[in-house]
């Protein structure tokens, strides 16, 4: 099978190939996950895979704090989304009896 060196193309005002590269640099626990992620949001805010994606990239980055939002956004639109509640729940395990990110004291 031939192997293409040509680069695959997207549209970039479309929030799916954002929403997924994030995806795939949140794996890798890399900070830019979190931008791509942010721009999927940005392109269509009712475009709902991206925001819990989010929060669990800030949970690797350890920015609790924007897990927890991130999880209350996406909370807000699927409120039986055992994925964000349990994700949310680690991010207040996470910033301890304080409530905030160690990074923030």
């Amino acid at each position: 099978m031939p192997t293409s060196t040509r680069r695959p193309s997207f549209d970039p005002t479309q929030p799916a190939p954002f929403a997924f590269r994030g995806l795939i640099y949140s794996t890798c626990a890399r900070r830019t996950g979190a931008a791509e992620l942010n721009k999927a949001i940005v392109l269509n805010p009712n475009f709902r895979h991206p925001i819990p994606i989010s929060g669990t990239v800030y949970n690797k980055l350890q920015q609790y704090d924007k897990a927890v939002a991130a999880y209350d956004k996406a909370i807000e639109r699927d409120p039986h989304s055992l994925g964000s509640l349990s994700g949310r729940g680690f991010s207040y395990l996470s910033l301890g009896p304080s409530g905030r990110s160690a990074q923030t004291e």
